[in-house]
């Protein structure tokens, strides 16, 4: 299976530990008990034919199949289809056959491209439609996609009438310099030009690659691809959703139309669409003949609007065997007088090939054995996706090799596994696909605007760390805090021990500023920890604060991952960071109510606590400068006077105040201060954060101690499961 190349070897293993022989064949089937896929294929039966309605397929065939089918794999043959069949394989089925098979009945395959007519009213008339998955057998992709090149090359050449001419002995096609001699017939030079190939599936992913060799430029339109305005350079290959197909057709040279016939594709190039073609444009038409309006078609074609065209799909086929030497491709319009057109009776699809039928089988074989091994390829695509989408809004390069790297997966799924991904909510592929692209414009919309809106009249994004200081080793601030500080960053340190830290050139080089600020504790007061250096920073400093400030303890690597203050950064250094307030740490604190939490807090809030709480503990954050001016300068007055030795009483304890209680009450409160909720998610569950803020970095738990600790009986405590994520791997 080609689409296991990009599969981790422990799954990949998981696999192929079923090998085939060289010729591809498995080992014997399981028992019809044991067996994973059950299928059927309809050989003969009320559907008026056998396989697909005019198959060749011999007995040698069929046992050509059984060999290249794995184990768990059954597949059987007949006209009628066993009760349990969960693959039907058969272009004309009747109602009869689709019961017969049972619940178990998941889909339906049609062993060419395409649906007749019959059958999609089959389905629709017995409600089959939303419950039954419908595929198709694309064994004849490499044909197919051949003659629409070779379609492609006698219409935009003029092959054909300068061949009548020629048989004629008349050379005026070629238009000698000579008196008199009338103008060359016009012909396309493809070098350069714009080709549009209309469905990238099996014939379109064939055409396009061939276009492109000849250096042309090649946009082709797939259901899941992305909005972009830009064309590809020549000899490139871009993809498009047909959500753009008018901004696309006054480009296109040439069209190629590789699609089904189904609802959506009915009558899509009509008179409008063809008039947004450039004049001399070249259609050819692989796909189904009602694609293109009969009408507006015949028109353009005799107008000049076209230069010319290639068709190989019609709007009228003969009835029976005795009318095919008599019956026109059109019951409305003279197409065979056309002479800019190429016509072909719809042999693309491998029609006159003595091999035919064992590429049938090999596809069907194919096929059946995705089916049995579907469940391992979606869950690794949905993963490229999330951290492709997790990585745009942090600004990494390599986000959209992710992205790239799960459109090369889906493309090399098979044909019964692609509409499962795309098409079902199996598994959630649609809206992984509309995140990615959601994400993508809001960052670049950010990019346009955030500047301007958070950078206030500097109009630029600024960045301040804040560093609350008592003598603890700082080497910590070059390995760790440098390497993932955008340049420029200020980096300010309240000093409360009375100490000068001294830093190396590259700190001070790659800092914009690099202050020591004094921020002793009262004597004889309370110690007011980090509390007071926060406060003393955003009282003195109100009017004026950084866009985002970063507050951290001077052992930061104690409580909080720096890879995820990394993506902090890059975020705000990217111009996507729009967070007003961001817990830093790792660990939560059990929710708890105490008599000395609820003093603290009325103290700050002029309110008892409405609830428990229980926050990221050991207040370091990210808060942004307007979240912190939403409360007036006087309300953090009052809470620095809780610490700096103006408050003379202790709220927890009885007497004077000389602990640390006052602070600690704070480390709880911190979110409640810039208008968090009592009870905040855990950052995993937060939708209101982008994706990469919510992904999870090494132990995000709860001391587990802690749950004995008796609080309030009827308080609930919040528990994190002790989780090492980092030390997580594949198995």
């Amino acid at each position: 299976m080609a689409w296991a190349r990009r599969l981790p070897a422990a799954l990949a293993a998981t696999q192929v530990a079923l090998t085939c022989d060289r010729r591809g064949h498995f080992p014997a089937q399981l028992s019809a008990e044991e067996a994973k896929v059950k299928a059927h294929v309809l050989m003969g039966g009320s559907g008026g034919g056998r396989l697909a309605g005019w198959s060749r397929a011999t007995a040698t065939d069929q046992r050509e199949l059984l060999a290249r089918l794995r184990p768990e794999v059954q597949c059987t043959f007949g006209p009628v289809a066993p009760r349990g069949t969960q693959i039907l394989v058969t272009a004309f089925p009747s109602e009869e056959d689709l019961h017969g098979c049972g619940p178990e009945l998941k889909a339906l395959v049609v062993p060419f491209a395409g649906l007749p007519v019959a059958t999609q009213k089959i389905l629709k008339d017995g409600g089959w439609e939303g419950g039954l998955q419908v595929h198709n057998v694309h064994h004849n992709s490499s044909t197919t996609a051949e003659m629409a090149i070779a379609l492609g090359m006698a219409a935009a050449k003029q092959l054909l009438p300068a061949d009548r001419l020629l048989r004629k002995g008349d050379w005026s096609a070629r238009g000698l310099p000579a008196d008199g001699d009338p103008d060359p017939m016009m012909q396309m030079s493809l070098d350069g030009q714009t080709a549009l190939v209309l469905g990238y599936g099996e014939v379109g992913c064939r055409v396009a690659r061939v276009l492109a060799a000849m250096n042309m430029r090649v946009i082709a339109t797939r259901k899941t691809a992305a909005l972009d305005d830009t064309l590809p350079e020549p000899g490139a290959v871009a993809v498009r959703p047909p959500s753009q197909l008018h901004k696309l057709l006054p480009h296109a040279q040439m069209l190629f139309i590789c699609l089904p016939d189904t609802p959506e594709t009915a009558g899509l190039i009509g008179d409008k669409e063809l008039s947004l073609l450039p004049p001399g444009a070249v259609i050819v038409n692989v796909g189904r003949g009602h694609v293109i309006d009969e009408e507006a078609f015949y028109k353009a074609l005799q107008t000049g609007h076209l230069l010319g065209a290639g068709v190989d799909c019609w709007y009228k086929y003969p009835s029976d065997v005795k009318s095919r030497a008599s019956t026109p491709v059109s019951a409305h319009f003279d197409f065979a007088g056309c002479d800019n057109l190429v016509m072909s009776p719809h042999r693309a699809g491998s029609v006159g090939l003595a091999s035919t039928e064992q590429q049938r089988m090999a596809a069907l074989a194919e096929l059946f054995n995705t089916a049995a091994l579907h469940g391992l390829a979606a869950p690794l695509i949905l993963a490229y996706l999330l951290v492709a989408e997790a990585k745009i809004p942090m600004g990494d390069e390599d986000a959209y090799q992710y992205s790239g790297i799960a459109m090369s997966l889906v493309d090399e799924l098979g044909e019964l596994v692609k509409p499962i991904l795309a098409e079902t909510s199996v598994w959630p592929y649609r809206e992984a696909i509309a995140r990615l692209q959601a994400t993508e414009s809001a960052a670049l919309e950010a990019q346009r605007t955030f500047p301007a809106l958070l950078g206030g009249s500097r109009g630029a994004i600024s960045l301040e760390f804040v560093i609350v200081h008592c003598r603890e080793p700082l080497q910590w601030v070059e390995e760790d805090l440098l390497p993932i500080s955008p340049a420029g960053s200020l980096l300010t340190f309240y000093e409360k021990c009375g100490e000068e830290p001294q830093f190396s050139s590259a700190v001070t080089r790659h800092f914009g500023k690099v202050s020591v600020r004094p921020c002793r504790d009262p004597v004889d007061g309370p110690r007011g920890d980090e509390c007071l250096g926060y406060l003393a920073h955003i009282v003195s400093n109100y009017w004026d604060l950084a866009t985002f400030t970063v507050f951290l303890q001077a052992d930061p690597h104690e409580h909080l991952y720096f890879s995820f203050l990394h993506v902090v950064t890059k975020m705000i250094a990217s111009a996507t960071y729009a967070v007003p307030f961001l817990a830093l740490n790792g660990a939560r604190h059990v929710r708890s109510w105490t008599p000395c939490l609820n003093a603290v807090h009325e103290a700050i809030f002029g309110e008892k606590m409405r609830d428990a709480v229980g926050p990221y503990c050991c207040a370091q954050f990210v808060v942004q400068d307007a979240k912190v001016r939403a409360r007036p300068l006087e309300f953090y007055q009052r809470m620095i006077r809780l610490v700096d030795g103006t408050s003379q009483n202790d709220l927890c304890f009885p007497g004077k105040v000389t602990r640390s209680t006052h602070c600690y009450g704070m480390e709880f409160t911190w979110h409640l201060v810039f208008g968090e909720d009592y009870e905040t998610p855990l950052r995993a569950d937060d939708q209101r954060l982008p994706l990469p803020l919510r992904l999870k970095f090494g132990n995000e738990f709860i001391r587990r101690q802690w749950n004995d600790v008796v609080l309030n009986p009827s308080t609930p405590k919040k528990i994190v499961e002790e989780v090492n994520y980092d030390q997580m791997t594949v198995r």
